[in-house]
């Protein structure tokens, strides 16, 4: 069960990287795709935390420890929780998908599997 929980992991954190990623250089190329905080665009900060989250992922047997998954974890549900809060209470803030609905919805949603799947694997991998 641990390395189905490892692998499912690594690829929601991949394919969060990824579109982390394409947000940011939407963002950067345009300056209006993401919403800020301060001057740091929120989708900037979500590719940096998934990618924490895959690199505390791939290299867990030499971390030791959670704490470097807790430092992606915490911006991105922090960020994606705020964003649906925002949506629900009628401030459209963040970007919508292809099918229109807000891509907080499906981030707070990956972020919260991504919590299940490291508690699943990291109480595996401490046996």
């Amino acid at each position: 069960m641990d390395k189905v929980a490892r692998y499912l992991l690594i690829a929601i954190s991949l394919f969060g990287t990824y579109a982390g990623a394409k947000l940011s250089i939407s963002h950067f190329h345009t300056g209006e795709t993401c919403p800020t905080l301060g001057p740091v665009p929120a989708c900037y900060i979500v590719l940096a935390g998934y990618a924490i989250i895959l690199l505390s992922t791939v290299f867990r047997g030499k971390l030791k420890n959670g704490r470097i998954f807790y430092l992606g974890w915490i911006p991105v549900f922090g960020l994606a929780a705020l964003g649906v809060t925002s949506e629900l209470m009628g401030n459209h803030i963040c970007p919508p998908s292809a099918g229109g609905v807000p891509q907080c919805f499906y981030s707070l949603a990956m972020i919260t599997i991504c919590l299940v799947l490291f508690l699943v694997y990291n109480r595996n991998f401490a046996k």
